[in-house]
């Protein structure tokens, strides 16, 4: 989930993802491989191939930074021989679900910045209001149940979400 919010830029679920990691124990050094990649433009690289959960991370970020399209072949051949077609498609599934999430949240920051005289280019209004109350049904729980793990106040969570 880090890794698909990430490849969006999504900074909103992106410091989500990464609180439940930290909260269940993923390193700070993975979790750094999955947010700062080599380059930009390509997968997270820390992790084995042979290990199915990187193989899984890596498969629905690279769908995601395809935009569902085609993959590399060579991890579309690792995927296929690790996993069933089922659990293919529920990475495919969970993978479209946080992309939608992280699209929805990318709007809203685009409403505030037309709210801050910044319009987003091939933004419209209408979409930014209409997904920014949707977004906000989601995200806002995530940032209340981030306070409620960590035993903190929402308004400190929210002053390292600003940070961050």
């Amino acid at each position: 989930m880090l890794a698909v919010s990430h490849a969006h830029d999504c900074r909103y679920c992106t410091f989500i993802h990464r609180e439940w990691a930290l909260r269940t124990g993923l390193p700070l050094s993975v979790i750094s491989g999955i947010e700062t990649p080599a380059d930009p433009h390509q997968k997270q690289t820390i992790g084995s191939p042979h290990d199915p959960q990187w193989l899984a991370t890596t498969y629905a970020e690279a769908l995601a930074r395809a935009d569902f399209g085609p993959v590399s072949p060579l991890l579309e051949t690792a995927v296929t021989v690790e996993f069933d077609s089922d659990h293919r498609s529920r990475i495919e599934t969970i993978a479209r679900i946080i992309t939608i999430l992280n699209r929805s949240t990318n709007t809203f920051d685009a409403l505030l910045a037309r709210l801050s005289r910044d319009p987003v280019d091939n933004s419209r209004l209408r979409d930014e209001l209409a997904i920014s109350l949707f977004a906000w049904a989601v995200t806002l729980p995530m940032f209340l149940t981030a306070a409620l793990i960590r035993r903190e106040s929402p308004r400190h969570v929210l002053r390292r979400f600003r940070r961050s």
